[in-house]
């Protein structure tokens, strides 16, 4: 029985010594027990109301910065996909963006009580497509390691000093008696008088077709809002004939910092009829991805219609591979050319005194 009560007491005392542990590691995981200062944490982004690792996880650098005040906390993240990020909140509330540059930038937020998983949304601009998603931010107090504590406040003497005012009588300025100035007499020598004549030239008047400038945007396939893609064109199609037809050319161009790579947009169809291959041009310039693509229409007439379009995008990073319809909507400006105009050029005429003598001006 001894031997029974023995062992229940070892047992007993391990239960103890577990429990002890397990409270002295809950602590030293909780936020709230880290003392004033700045601090580096590992951070990682999961997907809502899950312990998996949401995809948009690899746009953002996985240690963080905590500046601790009590028992509250600002979290830095650093994010190297800010310019797919047109929104972001953080516990409902917005973050503020600093140190922006390029792709990377730091979105900085409070946490309330220093909590483990933060709810975060975002509004997202991928290409010509926009779109919200949630995740949760994941904030691993445990390892957080101490840059530097919060600075000891510090209460000084002030010492004023009294500065005391100089009463500084005026000094007499002499004055100067001025010098008298000596006046001299030129000859100014008569200079020819010079005739203004007009003599009038005409030219013949010459009328030319007024320049047809052709502009378009972009707007929903179902309705006639403007389309993300919009800003991915242009605006200026090139309208030129083309035998029995109208060619009209089409060009994009977006950021190579997307990572939608040189085919991130491909023109499919346009007014139901599938694009050729030989009729899309992809190009780049030192910051561009460039697309021109080009169809025939019979008569500009059809650009008084809405041109309906489909186009596919490819975000590899994302995982995003999808067709959208769109529809251009067309206008026209007439520039006038300037006729030619008889015109009267003064002529000058040089005569002397002399000659100017007597005519009347």
């Amino acid at each position: 029985m001894k031997h029974q009560s023995w062992i229940k007491w070892l047992l007993g005392v391990a239960a103890i010594a577990a429990i002890a542990m397990t409270a002295g590691l809950s602590q030293k995981a909780s936020a709230a027990s880290l003392s004033d200062g700045t601090y580096t944490l590992p951070v990682k982004l999961l997907k809502k109301g899950s312990t998996s690792t949401s995809m948009a996880n690899m746009y953002f650098v996985q240690t963080g910065k905590a500046v601790v005040s009590g028992s509250n906390a600002t979290v830095t993240v650093t994010t190297n996909g800010a310019n797919y990020i047109k929104k972001m909140t953080a516990n409902g509330a917005g973050v503020t963006e600093s140190n922006q540059s390029g792709n990377n930038a730091d979105l900085s937020f409070y946490v309330n009580g220093q909590a483990t998983l933060v709810p975060v949304g975002f509004a997202l601009q991928i290409g010509p497509m926009s779109m919200n998603q949630t995740a949760q931010f994941k904030l691993d107090w445990a390892d957080a390691k101490l840059i530097s504590p919060a600075p000891a406040s510090a209460t000084g003497n002030a010492t004023t000093t009294q500065v005391g005012t100089a009463t500084t009588q005026p000094t007499p300025v002499p004055v100067a008696t001025p010098e008298p100035t000596a006046v001299s007499t030129t000859t100014v020598a008569k200079q020819p008088t010079q005739k203004v004549t007009t003599k009038k030239v005409t030219k013949k008047a010459t009328k030319k077709a007024p320049k047809i400038v052709w502009r378009y945007r972009v707007i929903q396939g179902s309705s006639n809002k403007t389309s993300e893609a919009n800003r991915f064109y242009t605006h200026t199609p090139s309208v030129k004939k083309s035998g029995k037809y109208y060619r009209v050319a089409l060009k994009i161009a977006y950021k190579k910092s997307l990572k939608m790579g040189p085919k991130g947009v491909i023109p499919l169809t346009m007014n139901g009829k599938k694009i050729k291959k030989s009729a899309i041009k992809y190009g780049a310039t030192k910051n561009y991805y460039t697309v021109v693509y080009y169809y025939h229409i019979k008569s500009l007439n059809t650009l008084k219609k809405l041109n309906k379009g489909t186009i596919h995008v490819k975000v590899p990073t994302v995982g995003i591979s999808q067709a959208f319809k769109i529809r251009f909507k067309f206008s026209k400006t007439a520039h006038k050319a300037a006729s030619a105009t008889s015109l009267a050029h003064p002529t000058i005429v040089a005569t002397t005194g002399s000659q100017a003598a007597g005519r009347v001006a």
